[in-house]
């Protein structure tokens, strides 16, 4: 009884942190491409663009997961 709680728990924290790490993720790509776009309007196009290979890199992080992981979209 103790154990199947004990598991129970396990998937409920599980999903909490999915959850944390994915409104972490929203935010954190929506500071870079508010901070490009509020660039792009001051003229700065060169830092605007700066910003691109940020976006890249979490592409490519994100493909990765999703490849280890089997393709799960769960």
């Amino acid at each position: 009884m103790d154990t199947h709680r004990g598991t129970r728990t396990g998937g409920i924290l599980k999903g909490v942190m999915r959850k944390a790490s994915a409104i972490v993720q929203i935010i954190v790509i929506l500071l870079i491409v508010g901070f490009g776009t509020y660039h792009l309007y001051q003229g700065n196009f060169e830092v605007s663009i700066a910003t691109m290979p940020f976006l890249l890199v979490y592409y490519v992080f994100v493909i990765g997961l999703r490849k280890k992981q089997g393709g799960n979209n769960d």
